[in-house]
């Protein structure tokens, strides 16, 4: 199964390798695809001059006091310390009301504020 499916509330890069057998429950990590994804455009980036940063989507209120301990702990075996340097300080979190169901903004909150909040991740 997909981690989506057993709990929604994640919302880091999570797991879509079906294949992968490992599940840590309500904990995001890196999963194989996403290693292997995140090494690839990390080299496409060097190759070609350019910054890689990764940036964290707009998170629920509720998810403000996760430690995300594994998450940090694959950042930090598979070489991606530098890539996620700003993730955890600049996430921005919103209050439960404006999502649909803990993970994707309610259709007329984005419609609203869809511009102010890519401006926002973008000046974090």
């Amino acid at each position: 199964l997909n981690i989506l499916e057993k709990n929604p509330k994640l919302s880091l890069i999570l797991k879509i390798d079906y294949s992968d057998e490992r599940f840590f429950d309500d904990e995001a990590y890196l999963s194989e695809i996403s290693i292997e994804y995140l090494n690839k455009i990390k080299i496409l980036c060097k190759e070609n001059n350019i910054k890689f940063k990764i940036l964290s989507c707009p998170l629920n209120i509720i998810d403000k006091n996760k430690s995300y301990d594994r998450l940090k702990q694959d950042i930090y075996k598979y070489n991606f310390t530098k890539e996620f340097e700003i993730y955890f300080n600049n996430i921005i979190y919103f209050n439960d009301n404006y999502f649909s169901d803990g993970i994707h903004f309610k259709e007329k909150f984005l419609e609203e504020n869809r511009k102010q909040i890519i401006k926002n991740l973008l000046l974090e």
